[in-house]
């Protein structure tokens, strides 16, 4: 739509606005009541002062709004009516006297600064605006001309003129009046010299330099439009942003076309010859091609060194840079044919060799910058200079993958792993000579070789990203690789069996000092196993943080130091066990029942063995608290174990995709992983023995060691009457509170078990083996029963503790050897006739849980202690056994009055239970211990009551 169609859809737009708002306003007229627009031209109405008044609610005034309307149409310009009627005058007054000359702008501007001055203008600043402007125009017309005036003098008389102030004073001196003189001789001068082509109305300044217009342009823009008022609508913008690069580029297009342009336009810029300079010579040119030239000659500059210029943020930018280059050259390509002017153009090859070319030097300018700024950088961040300068090179590869590659690539598919290569030699060739005098890994070699490796991974993986997942092999032969896993291999497995010394030293030295106590009560391990795994996990920490490439060997030789650590600990804690059976006390001799006659006989000591020293020592030193923590401890390892086993696969699967490993090789490497984890299974199995072991001896100890005075010493001895189980029962309870707060829940019923196996073995040890003072008759068989029956309920603790048939199971012997000694005698006998082919060997039987109520050793024991005389008639005619009343039966051997495990027990003050449920049951079977109790002591009473009074 032209100019005239437009301006007239806009008045009218502008008179519907104004009608709207007149006829709906509040505002009145300032004669008539009712507004008649009619006879009222709204083109001429001020806009501002209709809204104003609508919103103030004042009268409107059409004269008001006319006279405002004309005031702003002179604003933009900023000329006043006085100052309007003074430029007139004086410009009328310069056409009379020069009638004959050509009149041009120069001159009307030193005229103007000749008849206005400050008191012309509203105020002062006005007044600076406008003689800045005038001031600009002369000084781009007339300095930029050569040959009349020399360009020093030009501006000592232009400084005058732009120090305002001075002028203003001396307004109408003789100076004043020479400056202008002087710059009105030289515009005269110009103004009479020819055009150069003939073109109709051609004037020198036109045609004197093709930069004078744009300047000339610029400054008047510059000169209405201030930048220091809101009113600025000039838009800066700057060389390389893309709005420009595309406008430059579609002109240039259109420059390259073989349609583009008039014959009059292409003759003319032919015409205009410039100067061109490069490599130390100069060539003419014309304008047009040195435009482009200097368009090349920024474009080059940007590209070699875009590292520098340009960003993610500017990838646009770097794309239509690089595509202006491309067309630049080629349209310098085919204008310049002869050999000099093509090593002017400087790269004017192929496309493809022009970026190939751009690439390297970008690289090596950003590559110079890194190894100017590596001794500061590398002082600053207190690393080796060649890991330094390997982290600077990897941020360049991934700046270059992300940002510049993708285009580049879309343009010259070939190209695109050319800066990888760069950067890959570049830093080979520092790195080589390092390479060689490697001798071990300290910290510094680490820091190298671990950036070196970073660096070579990051490369190969952008060379995938260019070749496609299925080429990564093909990529990485382009690299010479720097060989980092060869270098690594001894100097890795070297550092690994170096920190298996120092594990193995920590372990052996943390479970020397171990005392075996719980850490507390929710951490019930040992504190040295805590220790010794944190010690392994600081190693294994440190193994994969190394950040260096390894494989299956380092991994394995890491887990064999493990294991290695882990089987010394096992075994020292092994070691410090004491075989269960220097536990059980030495079988009595055999004997047959036979009531004392002379009381004062002197009687025969059972013998007993006495243990070792050391052996002795150990087994107090071994306390059940200290034995619950040990088995606590297997647990924790067969836990911690585990953890270790996921944490080291994910390590090892994280390392193997950081080195860029195929899917495949990483399917095989989780097999073969897998394959070296069984090393871990000889540990397990190993804790799994020795929680078999301590479990099976905390049964034995607390039975046969701890409880054996209130148990095996004080049950039944002398009469079942009078020693029943509730001298025990008390004590097996506070046993088992304790060791069930001692103990994990998951390892709990394991031990509550072996303990109650081991209750079993201590009843059938005392009614097989528990000496002369032991005999039983068949009316003691209902007690002893009522006995053993509390001893399982108590093991069951009413369905809170092990189960019934387990209890059951485990009380099977006890039960048929109670149900041997409600036989008669005569039946007994008979069955040991039948066996009686063992009696030779079976009385040194002494194989604890072998037994069987069927054999002839526990048929042979039943009748030496049953008390019954044909039973003590048959064991002295076919046996020769002698009498029980002839030896005196005592097991104080070793063990003190209260065991060590007692004293440890008793002296704790925390109280753990067993469950809440199971703890009532062991408060029922008290109070029913209670009752017994409370009934013997009437018994006793009513006895001594009845000898005093027959005394």
């Amino acid at each position: 739509m032209d100019a005239p169609r437009l301006l007239q859809l806009y008045r009218r737009d502008r008179r519907k606005l104004l009608e709207f708002v007149l006829s709906s306003g509040p505002a009145g007229a300032s004669s008539d009541s009712a507004l008649d627009l009619s006879t009222v031209d709204l083109d001429t109405l001020s806009i501002d002062y209709v809204l104003g008044r609508i919103n103030s609610g004042g009268v409107l005034d059409f004269s008001e709004a006319r006279k405002q309307y004309f005031d702003e149409m002179k604003l933009p310009i900023m000329i006043s009516g006085v100052m309007d009627a003074r430029i007139k005058q004086g410009l009328r007054g310069f056409c009379s006297r020069a009638m004959d000359e050509k009149v041009d702008v120069p001159q009307i501007a030193l005229e103007l600064l000749t008849v206005i001055s400050k008191s012309d203008f509203s105020n002062e600043k006005t007044y600076i605006q406008w003689h800045k402007r005038q001031v600009n125009i002369l000084e781009e017309l007339l300095l930029g001309s050569h040959g009349f005036v020399t360009g020093q003098k030009l501006s000592i008389f232009f400084s005058e003129l732009k120090n305002i102030k001075a002028w203003v004073s001396n307004n109408g001196s003789s100076g004043h009046v020479e400056i202008l003189t002087s710059l009105r001789r030289f515009a005269s001068s110009l103004s009479s010299k020819p055009g150069k082509f003939g073109i109709p109305s051609e004037t020198y300044y036109w045609t004197g330099s093709y930069h004078l217009n744009l300047r000339l342009y610029e400054k008047l823009l510059s000169s209405i439009f201030d930048v220091l008022e809101d009113g600025q609508i000039i838009e800066f913008t700057r060389t390389g942003e893309v709005m420009l690069l595309e406008s430059a580029f579609f002109e240039i297009q259109k420059v390259a076309s073989s349609d583009y342009g008039d014959v009059n336009d292409e003759a003319y810029f032919r015409s205009l010859i410039c100067s061109e300079g490069a490599y130390c010579c100069k060539k003419e040119t014309d304008l047009v091609d040195a435009v482009l030239f200097n368009v090349k000659s920024w474009c080059s500059n940007q590209l070699e060194d875009y590292h520098l210029h340009f960003n993610e943020d500017k990838s646009s930018t770097y794309e239509r840079t690089i595509t202006l280059a491309i067309l630049v050259e080629e349209y310098l390509r085919d204008e310049c044919r002869d050999n000099k002017c093509s090593k002017i153009r400087d790269g004017t090859g192929e496309a493809p060799n022009l970026m190939q070319s751009f690439i390297e030097k970008s690289i090596q300018a950003a590559y110079k910058r890194a190894l100017d700024l590596l001794d500061i950088k590398s002082k600053m961040e207190q690393k080796h200079p060649l890991a330094v300068l390997a982290n600077e090179l990897k941020r360049i590869a991934e700046k270059e993958g992300s940002v510049f590659i993708p285009i580049l690539s879309s343009h010259f598919p070939q190209l695109g792993m050319h800066s990888s290569q760069l950067l890959h030699q570049l830093y080979g060739d520092q790195l080589r000579s390092f390479l060689e005098n490697i001798t071990h890994l300290s910290e510094g070699v680490i820091s190298v070789l671990a950036a070196a490796n970073g660096l070579e991974c990051s490369l190969i993986k952008i060379l995938g990203s260019i070749c496609g997942d299925g080429a990564k092999s093909l990529c990485r032969s382009y690299l010479e690789s720097y060989q980092i896993m060869d270098v690594c291999l001894p100097l890795i497995l070297h550092w690994v069996n170096t920190q298996h010394d120092n594990i193995l030293e920590w372990t052996k030295r943390a479970i020397h000092m171990e005392d075996w106590e719980p850490l507390s009560s929710q951490q019930r391990q040992a504190a040295s196993m805590v220790e010794v795994f944190r010690i392994i996990e600081e190693t294994i920490v440190q193994f994969f943080n190394l950040d260096l490439p390894v494989n299956m060997v380092h991994l394995r030789s890491l887990l064999i130091g493990i294991v290695r650590s882990l089987e010394a600990y096992l075994f020292q804690m092994l070691n410090e066990q004491v075989d269960k059976k220097n536990l059980y006390p030495t079988p009595p001799a055999l004997t047959r029942y036979e009531e004392l006659v002379n009381p004062f006989l002197k009687k025969k000591s059972v013998e007993c063995v006495m243990l070792e020293e050391k052996v002795s020592s150990q087994l107090n030193h071994l306390t059940t608290p200290k034995l619950c923590v040990k088995l606590n401890t297997l647990h924790y390892i067969r836990d911690q174990l585990d953890a270790l086993e996921e944490s080291i696969k994910s390590s090892w699967m994280l390392v193997c995709s950081v080195n860029d490993q195929p899917s495949e090789e990483l399917s095989t490497s989780s097999e073969s992983v897998d394959e070296l984890f069984t090393l871990f299974d000889d540990i397990r199995r190993s804790t799994h023995s020795a929680s078999d072991v301590i479990v099976d001896f905390i049964g034995a100890r607390v039975i046969f060691w701890d409880l054996r005075n209130p148990f095996l010493s004080s049950l039944y001895k002398g009469s079942v009457e009078g020693a029943r189980l509730e001298i025990f029962l008390p004590q097996l309870d506070g046993v088992l509170d304790n060791i069930c707060g001692l103990i994990l829940d998951i390892l709990r019923d394991q031990v509550v078990l072996t303990i109650y196996q081991a209750t079993m073995d201590g009843y059938v040890w005392i009614m097989l083996d528990g000496g002369p003072s032991r005999v039983f008759s068949e009316t003691d068989v209902a007690m002893m029963q009522e006995d053993l029956n509390i001893l399982k309920d108590l093991f069951v603790a009413d369905g809170q503790g092990l189960p019934r048939a387990v209890v059951e199971k485990e009380a099977h012997l006890a039960q048929q050897i109670l149900d041997l000694y409600a036989m008669k005698a005569e039946s007994i006998i008979e069955m040991l006739r039948n066996v009686s082919e063992q009696v030779s060997y079976l009385p040194h039987h002494n194989n604890h849980g072998t037994r069987s109520a069927k054999d002839a050793y526990t048929l042979l024991r039943i009748l030496c202690h049953k008390k019954d005389k044909d039973a003590s008639r048959y064991l002295k005619l076919y046996y020769h056994l002698p009498k029980s009343s002839d030896y005196e039966d005592s097991l104080t051997n070793e063990p003190t009055s209260k065991s060590p495990l007692l004293t440890d027990v008793f002296r704790r003050n925390t109280s753990f239970n067993w469950t809440e449920k199971g703890q009532s049951s062991f408060r029922t079977i008290k109070m029913k211990l209670h009752e017994y109790i409370e009934a013997a002591l009437d018994e006793l009473k009513n006895s001594f009551a009845n000898v005093d009074s027959e005394l």
